[in-house]
């Protein structure tokens, strides 16, 4: 199972976290990932400075990503892990 958090803290929630995480659970019923990637919201990731939402795939920070790149960037990242 591959683990999604993201930042819900206040720096992040002013940020667009929330439309990060509906980006995300729309990608997950498109490509039929229910049973391969969880989403789950955290408290600060010591990402407040960070132009993006703090976003952590299996515990790896991606960064930059923003309301208008996040489809992009983390379907590609999904993508190339539910892959391998």
């Amino acid at each position: 199972m591959i683990d999604v958090e993201v930042c819900l803290g206040s720096a992040c929630f002013v940020k667009g976290s929330h439309q990060i995480v509906t980006i995300l659970k729309e990608l997950i019923d498109i490509n039929n990932w229910n049973d391969k990637v969880s989403v789950r919201g955290a408290f600060c990731m010591g990402a407040c400075s960070q132009k993006g939402v703090g976003v952590k795939i299996d515990g790896e920070s991606v960064t930059n990503v923003g309301i208008y790149n996040a489809r992009e960037v983390l379907n590609k990242r999904l993508k190339e892990l539910v892959d391998e």
